[in-house]
């Protein structure tokens, strides 16, 4: 039986393949500007919950990174979880790194 492997150049490998680009501390340094584009568009209470939340790892594609952030109570998590919360978030994060960008949510219990 015959076997034949082919390599690609980096360049040639399809972009949504790629893994995401972003590190949990470049998410990290830009939290903060985050938050402030965050409260244009939301209460107090938002920033509140999420300020304490730990930021866990960027998954997803380079098209589409996924941020998991994990809140440090069972309430948060609830609240957060919310349409509306997360829509506001993934945009304040769209908005800062200049590309679409999700969110997840994992319980902290």
């Amino acid at each position: 039986m015959e076997c034949r492997v082919r390599l690609l150049a980096p360049d040639t490998v399809r972009r949504e393949e790629k893994l995401p680009t972003w590190t949990v501390q470049q998410v990290e340094d830009a939290w903060e500007s985050v938050m402030k584009r965050k409260r244009q568009k939301s209460s107090g209470t938002l920033a509140a919950m999420l300020r304490p939340s730990k930021i866990l790892f960027v998954e997803g594609t380079y098209e589409q990174p996924i941020i998991v952030i994990q809140p440090v109570k069972k309430v948060h998590y609830t609240y957060l979880s919310e349409e509306d919360k997360c829509k506001v978030l993934e945009w304040a994060l769209t908005t800062e790194f200049e590309t679409t960008c999700l969110v997840r949510f994992v319980s902290p219990e």
